[in-house]
């Protein structure tokens, strides 16, 4: 799977990177790009919550109603593996690739994303000049940790609709921020010093999480690398799924899932020491539903602790602009 050729909102086709020299124009347009969209992002918990207390007011115009729908209907129940693999489909990372493909995106977040805020513009008249990052959600970027979102709570109760649509416009506009960030950090070495270098991609990816609590995001991360091995004929693949998930009462859990060798690992860090004792009492649960898929079963293990946060590529967030 591929992130594809473009992540720019206006989807026009980004030009290959120059071979050799100095910065090519495309990586100074991804780094400028990631610049301007990390004052801005914000994440989809928060949008979420707003949505569905949006849909439950009775003067919310109708065609609004049907767009905030469509972004809702891509919540995804975290018991169903099918409908785990359709969200990684529909996460919005792929909707350029599709376009430029000829087949027209449908059910894809960030095409529900941007028709949410065609159709909230077309309502209100006005559009947002200007959103405000959420300083606690730390912007995706390539070697990033993965990054989970609780769910938000309705912070659009008190306002009248107008008000309310104006809200909700500022956070779809933050949350499409988001979504090109993740498309940029999913592009392979793309915003590197060195864009024509052999490192894997990494598609790094939003999927909302339906729970008796709210909407839930959990971030997935999924790369695929190929070992050399006694030389070039022989070649090792190995498969692997970095994920965070923060729902109560488990608190913040973070998972690595990997394929190498023939055999399955499952690793997780749990920030609290509860959640890690109980879930390391459910691997031999885990160990089982591994060995019913046919899986040959590797290292299984849940600690305790935080992960270390890698920073930025130097210059990544740097506004030219300024």
């Amino acid at each position: 799977m591929r992130a594809g050729k473009s992540v720019l909102p206006n989807s026009e086709p980004v030009a290959p990177p120059a071979p050799e020299g100095a910065e090519s124009q495309t990586v100074m347009l991804l780094k400028d790009a990631a610049a301007r969209f990390v004052s801005q992002q914000s994440g989809l918990a928060p949008l979420y919550a707003d949505l569905e207390a949006a849909v439950a007011r009775a003067d919310l115009p109708q065609a609004v109603r049907a767009a905030a729908q469509s972004v809702l209907s891509l919540r995804v129940d975290g018991m169903n593996p099918d409908a785990l693999k359709a969200a990684v489909l529909k996460s919005g990372l792929f909707m350029e690739a599709m376009l430029a493909g000829g087949t027209a995106p449908s059910g894809d977040m960030k095409s529900a994303l941007l028709s949410l805020r065609q159709t909230l513009q077309s309502w209100l008249g006005a559009s947002v000049s200007e959103t405000r990052a959420d300083p606690q959600l730390p912007p995706p970027h390539r070697g990033a940790a993965p990054v989970a979102q609780q769910p938000g709570m309705p912070s659009i109760a008190m306002l009248d609709i107008r008000a309310a649509g104006l809200h909700l416009l500022a956070e779809t506009d933050g949350a499409l921020a988001r979504q090109t960030l993740l498309q940029i950090a999913s592009l392979p070495d793309a915003i590197a010093a060195q864009p024509q270098s052999d490192a894997p991609p990494k598609l790094t990816m939003d999927i909302p999480l339906a729970t008796p609590l709210g909407t839930a995001i959990i971030q997935l991360q999924i790369e695929h690398e190929e070992q050399r091995k006694d030389g070039e004929a022989s070649r090792e693949k190995t498969w692997r799924i970095n994920l965070a998930i923060d729902i109560e009462p488990l608190g913040p859990v973070r998972a690595t899932v990997s394929q190498a060798g023939g055999l399955t690992h499952v690793v997780m860090l749990a920030e609290r020491k509860e959640s890690a004792a109980a879930l390391r009492d459910d691997l031999p649960m885990l160990e089982a539903s591994l060995a019913e898929a046919a899986l040959e079963i590797g290292e299984l293990q849940c600690r305790t602790g935080k992960p270390q946060a890698p920073s930025a590529p130097a210059g990544l967030f740097v506004d030219r602009a300024s």
